[in-house]
């Protein structure tokens, strides 16, 4: 393609997307010097997923698992820096609980975002181009142009639908991602049906059995998995979640990860202790309370159509995995926390044949994070569940994974991870 204005500033990087991981990327970058970078995201403002700040719910990380402390702990953007510049350290010591409030984090989250004056919100990319002589991405939005030496993807997930669902023309059928926006309208049915079996979808019946539940009001839980099941914070399955881990899984052949990423939902896909007793004991109340009647929860039921009646009702075409039988169930409206899935997003095209995929159209994502062909120049945040295995998603993991971006970006070893964080081999 032809040269960009000689005069444009180039940057050394530029971030596309701004969730937790690109943003730690940002934090963790802003003390560096000779270290021109940008942030670009379509969104007016930072927040992260609006429609699930419930008021209790938690992390499922501890505080530590901030946007930099795990490779820069005396960042000044680091969680407990924040709670001192809100006034509230002790507090929250003396609280005594590691995992912090969901809306706490998103709030500290806006706070680094108003230190950093390298981002801009309402900039939706729409291309990114690559200047074959002078080895520059051009990276074009509806008001300008920026210039860039590499780039890293942080465009985040979109909220899985089942393919036989089109949510667009059911106002009664939502996913858990804007739940909060819905939740008025909820209000004013007496039947819901709730798909999922994550944190998610436990907070929501949480919250529902808490706000919306009463005796004549009916709620059925369905989950996939063979039961509603804790995720695994035990010390030897935590240390799963560190590079070690990272590594080892990395260096597996194709089909080995594909096997194993299947036994390990425990570890990333389950709930948090706490909230399964509060729900216990809430369903335990409404039992006493003789308020239990209209409440279902069942497990090993796979969601396979659904039907909308006249009436606006929505009957569901459920099967049993474990006992092959198949029924239906029916509801006012329907809640999916059917999960997310990464999409590649359309601005690539032009720089697609920079990039290297796999047999299944993924990104093939080299140890570094890098997908371009000379490993790099193109970096991915949170799209390698398949090459770098489980953690993937995890916050804990963004500052390391971001300290590697940044040393393949430098080419310095600016961010010194040992080679042993654990006791056990893999």
């Amino acid at each position: 393609m032809r040269r960009d204005n000689p005069n444009q500033k180039i940057y050394d990087f530029a971030g596309i997307g701004l969730g937790p991981f690109n943003l730690g990327l940002a934090a963790l970058s802003h003390h560096l010097k000779n270290m021109d970078s940008i942030f670009l995201d379509e969104k007016k403002e930072f927040n992260w997923h609006p429609g699930m700040l419930l008021e209790y719910a938690t992390l499922q990380v501890p505080f530590y698992a901030d946007l930099v402390t795990l490779a820069d702990p005396c960042n000044p953007f680091s969680y407990l820096n924040f709670l001192k510049a809100q006034n509230r350290l002790f507090k929250f010591a003396i609280r005594d609980d590691n995992y912090v409030f969901r809306i706490e984090y998103n709030e500290y989250c806006r706070w680094v975002v108003k230190q950093l004056s390298n981002i801009q919100f309402s900039s939706r990319v729409d291309t990114v181009d690559f200047d074959d002589q002078d080895k520059h991405f051009i990276l074009s939005t509806a008001r300008r142009r920026y210039t860039a030496r590499k780039i890293v993807l942080g465009t985040g997930t979109r909220p899985f639908i089942p393919d036989f669902i089109n949510i667009g023309q059911h106002k009664n059928i939502i996913h858990s991602s804007s739940y909060l926006f819905h939740k008025e309208a909820l209000s004013k049915h007496q039947s819901i049906i709730l798909i999922g079996s994550g944190q998610s979808a436990a907070e929501i019946f949480y919250d529902l059995l808490q706000n919306w539940h009463h005796g004549d009001k009916r709620i059925a839980w369905y989950t996939r998995s063979d039961r509603i099941f804790q995720m695994d914070t035990s010390p030897f399955c935590c240390e799963l979640s560190t590079p070690d881990y990272i590594r080892h899984f990395f260096s597996l052949p194709v089909q080995k990860k594909a096997s194993i990423l299947k036994e390990q939902a425990c570890l990333y896909k389950g709930i948090n202790n706490n909230l399964l007793k509060q729900i216990y004991d809430l369903l335990y109340m409404k039992m006493i309370q003789q308020q239990d009647r209209l409440i279902c929860i069942k497990s090993n039921c796979m969601l396979r159509n659904i039907h909308q009646f006249k009436n606006n009702v929505y009957k569901a075409d459920l099967y049993n995995e474990q006992t092959a039988g198949r029924f239906t169930d029916q509801a006012d409206c329907m809640i999916l926390a059917t999960g997310y899935t990464y999409a590649i997003p359309d601005f690539i095209a032009p720089v697609k044949e920079m990039i290297n995929f796999d047999e299944q159209g993924h990104y093939n994502v080299a140890a570094n994070y890098s997908i371009d062909k000379t490993n790099n120049r193109i970096f991915v945040q949170n799209a390698e569940l398949h090459t770098h295995g489980f953690n993937t998603p995890d916050l804990s993991l963004g500052p390391y994974r971001n300290g590697i971006i940044l040393n393949s970006i430098t080419g310095k070893e600016l961010f010194k991870f040992g080679d042993s964080y654990v006791f056990q081999q893999f």
